[in-house]
């Protein structure tokens, strides 16, 4: 089960427009150097080879959709995967190297490859996936909708049920911000009559969702749209984005519009903002799914003691080799000192553990919370 931190604040990201005269500098693909194994069994030692490093080069690939997928969901859709990726290892291997190779008895040639993967291109495929990929471990949603400010509680309702209902499909466990409430009096009760002043328990209540859906929805009444008929028409608005609470990147936002009839004003509303509801689903459940199969956190990376620019980018390149290391964004450089954002497969100590092993840049470790980890070079 998916246990991350929600994110007290979340913000859209701005949108900057570049003028006509300014060249955009086209960005370096994303890529990715694994080393994987292989083998291959033929009499013929040339193609017992060629085996061995398709075979390798497949799980080199398989290696760069763990990037992506957490296990779990690679189980359940393995067939999926299989068919659309695996089948074509080419497409998605920038170059490799065959770093050593060994024939055996029975014919068996075993090689070692070491490839570099266009993550770039895994990731739109797998995208191209989302529509038939299933979401395992349950992950947790929290919708926080606000009611139109002519509305009541109701047409809130109307909107949170439609959403509800469409996710749970989808297998997640959706929550409300009053069912969070509830549960956050509840535990806070508890901690009172037991004494316990621990922190652990109470951090949990910051810990209850893998994504949060906020936004609002406007309706507005058309009455009449056809002379002669009775049904009167209504139009539901819902501006709705979603955002991964572990780092506050913001993966779907939409703003969807619908308009319906009835013989009731107030339930042509209703069915205008439920259709609008269920377009919203339809649109940004791609991105949700997706995000949600991520087997990827971010953490923040302060390193102290850098003596140059230099230094920082053998460190970023040190830190992109490491197997379970997808990204490594660098966030800011002053007086020897870095924020760098790490997206790694796996928990902190990990983390901790595989900063230790770098060689040209030598690290320790100074100190270590939730999603941050503070280090200092050696030397």
């Amino acid at each position: 089960m998916l246990r991350l931190h929600l994110c007290a604040c979340l913000s859209l990201s701005t949108l900057v427009a570049l003028t006509p005269s300014v060249a955009a500098a086209p960005e370096p693909p994303l890529t990715k150097w694994v080393t994987a194994e292989g083998m291959g069994v033929s009499a013929d030692k040339g193609k017992a080879r060629d085996e061995a490093i398709t075979d390798a080069l497949r799980r080199a690939v398989e290696q760069g959709v763990g990037l992506y997928l957490k296990a779990d969901t690679l189980v359940e859709d393995s067939r999926l995967v299989e068919s659309h990726i695996y089948t074509n290892t080419e497409g998605f291997v920038a170059e490799h190297q065959v770093t050593d190779e060994k024939f055996e008895a029975d014919d068996v040639c075993r090689v070692t490859v070491r490839a570099r993967l266009f993550l770039g291109k895994l990731k739109d495929a797998l995208g191209g996936l989302c529509g038939d990929l299933k979401l395992t471990g349950n992950p947790r949603v929290i919708l926080a909708v606000e009611p139109p400010a002519e509305g009541d509680a109701t047409t809130r309702a109307a909107v949170t049920g439609a959403l509800r209902q469409h996710l749970v499909e989808q297998g997640l466990r959706v929550f409300d911000q009053d069912q969070l409430a509830d549960a956050t009096r509840k535990l806070l009760a508890r901690l009172r009559r037991d004494g316990n002043k621990a922190s652990a328990e109470a951090l949990e209540l910051a810990e209850q969702a893998d994504l949060v859906i906020k936004g609002t929805v406007t309706t507005r009444a058309l009455g009449k749209m056809v002379d002669g008929l009775d049904a009167l028409s209504g139009e539901g608005t819902v501006d709705l984005w979603a955002a991964w609470t572990d780092n506050g990147q913001v993966v779907a936002a939409r703003r969807c519009q619908q308009k319906k009839a009835a013989f009731r004003q107030e339930q042509a509303v209703e069915r205008a903002l439920v259709a609008a509801a269920e377009q919203w689903v339809s649109e940004a459940m791609c991105q949700v799914k997706l995000v949600c199969a991520d087997p990827a956190r971010t953490y923040q990376l302060t390193v102290t003691g850098l003596h140059s620019v230099d230094a920082l980018d053998v460190l970023t390149a040190q830190l992109r080799e490491l197997r379970f290391v997808r990204a490594v964004h660098e966030r800011g450089f002053d007086k020897g000192s870095a924020q760098l954002e790490v997206e790694f497969l796996g928990p902190l100590r990990s983390l901790r553990r595989d900063v230790q092993t770098l060689e040209a840049i030598k690290l320790e470790v100074v100190s270590a919370t939730a999603r941050t980890l503070a280090v200092r070079c050696r030397g």
